[in-house]
């Protein structure tokens, strides 16, 4: 447990030292939500209607660009080797970054969402579904990701392999993700969206570590 909880704190403050990652998640995110409405309309009313739209892809997109840094960093300069040579298991390591990686990413785009929302004319109503939606959701932008980083753990540039792998697993996330915030607006129920979320994250959260795990063994050991 102390070794976990050493790895999780070295973790966080190496991603707060090099701080790029951080800085470019936000910044895309704050760039999108203030650009993506000039291509549709100024009109109040349609532009309501496609803030969960645009938050969410903006959210979305904003974690797969930082999805790079996952694995491909420690790889390279044999952290991630030495790593999983202590008393950590692999599976635990992997879990540890992904909930890292959400604290940098999926974390302060949830917190940033209310300001951006009222931008773009959401609904009062809905802010506190909005915040919901994203918090329970983006976890598992960051979980399904780390699946996506490890499986292209050999590819030079993967980048772009990575997000073909991710895009689709992404999905389920966005359409749960998008379809509570609307519901809230509209003022009809949403549990059903909300209870599909949640497990949609849970199982990622399960299955993510483990399959990383073996992929990043496969990796080494070809």
């Amino acid at each position: 447990m102390l070794e976990a909880f050493a790895y999780f704190k070295w973790e966080l403050k190496l991603i707060f030292r090099t701080g790029g990652s951080l800085v470019n998640v936000v910044g895309f995110f704050t760039i999108f939500v203030l650009l993506f409405p000039i291509g549709i309309s100024f009109d109040s009313d349609n532009l309501s209607k496609i803030t969960p739209i645009i938050l969410w892809i903006s959210s979305l997109l904003s974690v797969l660009i930082a999805l790079d840094r996952f694995f491909l960093l420690d790889e390279e300069d044999g952290t991630l080797e030495y790593i999983s040579l202590s008393a950590l298991p692999m599976e635990t390591i992997i879990l540890i970054k992904m909930i890292s990686h959400w604290l940098t990413t999926g974390l302060p785009l949830t917190i940033l969402s209310p300001l951006f929302a009222l931008t773009l004319n959401l609904p009062f109503q809905s802010y506190g579904w909005l915040l919901i939606s994203l918090l329970i959701g983006t976890p598992a932008l960051s979980f399904i990701g780390a699946i996506g980083a490890s499986l292209t753990l050999s590819t030079r540039r993967g980048s772009l392999l990575t997000a073909l792998i991710v895009l689709p697993l992404y999905v389920p996330t966005l359409i749960f993700g998008i379809k509570l915030i609307e519901l809230s607006i509209i003022g009809e129920s949403i549990i059903s969206a909300f209870l599909l979320l949640s497990a949609t994250t849970l199982l990622s959260l399960v299955i993510a570590p483990f399959i990383s795990a073996i992929a990043i063994r496969i990796h080494w050991k070809y």
